[in-house]
């Protein structure tokens, strides 16, 4: 089996005017350090009169565009957008032209979501292949104009490849042992071939359910050792965990491309692990590699940031608790409504073995009718916890590190199902 890993290319160039920032938003020495502010949210798109999105913006949403970019000027520099305008095929003016606005609404009506994030977008019942198309380009779509890393298509249909070749020889691999090995061979070069330092890999024993974890104070990835035990495991069940180490992998890349955005900004090593606690070893790399906040890859990185460790931690914080609160208080549920089962069949046989007193059979009866209503108040309070276990879960996704790291995951499978199933 070959893994060999695809090379990075190299970033796109820009247009001569006005003039480009360096690849990749690489930051020159003397930058100082600014505050970093969150990208506001996107507004809304016009609907047609049934409700769906209208391609064509209008003066109204064309004004709302503009507007956006203008609060967020700091980040949308107009160097930054000539470098949106030339990925757009625009002429890369740098100014907020009715045709660059139109233009960003085209390519998100026409954009492939499925292929780079094994999504849509939803709207009501109904889901779009691609973004709603606002002429505003956030930092998500940002990313998917300049894909990188474990992003980039060529990297997902790499790693797409390895893991199909893994899975046809993981019963015959050298059982655990052997498919530590290969595992960590595909991980590696994934990470190499993207320039980010190869955390730890860690083998233990994690939560059911739990394929594998990445923590960034440690740069350490832990892998759940018991599906390497598995005798049999399934394709779909080998593609789903190698899929999840991806997943973990990706959020690796974005606590580096974090402290990359740290150093452009012009902090220095000791502000940066006091604010982040990311490992010393992936900050050591990212001095080497700073960009700046005003640029493609500064944009997406600061949204990683904001939610993380800045502005909108808090935010993060309460949705992560919301839905482990929530979901402890359904584990607790069912384990009421177990016990009122098994209390119930205790009783029942009680009574059909006949041998209980008149007085007795009243009594359990009564506690029947009792443990029946017990269970009808607890299945309903469990269906309104299921119900916001869905809408914590969506929230949880949608915040943007999760987000990005799910996507990239689905971008992985989708390949596999439009290029490699058989």
């Amino acid at each position: 089996m070959s893994f060999q890993a695809v090379q990075k290319k190299q970033a796109p160039t820009t247009a001569p005017q006005p003039r480009a920032a360096a690849p990749q938003g690489v930051v020159p020495p003397t930058a100082k350090a600014k505050p970093l502010q969150p990208t506001t949210p996107s507004p809304g798109f016009v609907r047609e009169p049934d409700g769906s999105p209208r391609y064509q913006l209008d003066a109204t949403q064309l004004k709302k565009a503009r507007a956006w970019y203008v609060a967020n000027a700091a980040q949308y520099t107009p160097n930054v957008i000539a470098q949106l305008q030339v990925s757009l095929k625009e002429q890369a003016t740098g100014k907020l032209t009715d045709s660059f606005l139109q233009a960003v609404a085209y390519w998100q009506s026409g954009f492939d979501l499925m292929a780079a994030a094994g999504r849509g977008t939803q709207v009501g019942n109904v889901e779009h292949g691609g973004y709603l198309p606002t002429g505003v380009l956030t930092p998500e779509q940002v990313s998917r104009l300049f894909p990188s890393g474990l992003a980039k298509p060529t990297q997902i249909a790499k790693y797409a490849t390895n893991v199909e070749e893994l899975i046809a020889m993981w019963n015959t691999i050298g059982g655990y042992d052997g498919r530590r090995r290969a595992l960590y061979a595909v991980l590696e070069q994934q990470l190499e071939a993207v320039g980010v330092i190869v955390p730890k890999f860690n083998l233990g024993n994690l939560s059911p359910g739990t394929m594998g974890t990445y923590d960034s104070s440690g740069h350490e990835l832990r892998i759940n050792s018991e599906f390497l035990r598995r005798p049999q495991p399934t394709p779909l069940d080998i593609r789903e965990f190698l899929s999840t180490l991806y997943h973990e992998a990706r959020h690796a890349e974005q606590a580096f491309m974090v402290a990359r955005l740290l150093y452009g900004n012009g902090l220095k090593t000791d502000d940066i692990y006091k604010q982040t606690r990311i490992n010393p070893t992936l900050l050591k790399a990212a001095a080497a590699k700073p960009i700046r906040a005003d640029s493609p890859a500064g944009i997406v990185a600061n949204e990683w940031y904001q939610s993380k460790y800045g502005a909108l931690a808090a935010q993060r914080s309460q949705t992560m608790s919301d839905l482990n609160t929530n979901r402890m208080t359904i584990a607790s549920v069912e384990q009421s409504l177990a016990a009122i089962e098994t209390r119930r069949k205790t009783l029942e046989q009680q009574l059909q073995s006949g041998k209980l007193p008149a007085a007795e059979k009243t009594r359990v009866k009564n506690d029947l009718d009792l443990l029946a209503k017990q269970a009808r108040d607890m299945n309903n309070l469990l269906t309104e916890l299921n119900q916001t276990d869905a809408v914590n879960y969506q929230n949880y996704r949608n915040i943007p590190g999760e987000r990005d790291a799910w996507d990239v995951e689905g971008a992985a499978s989708t390949y596999y199902y439009r290029h490699l199933e058989k």
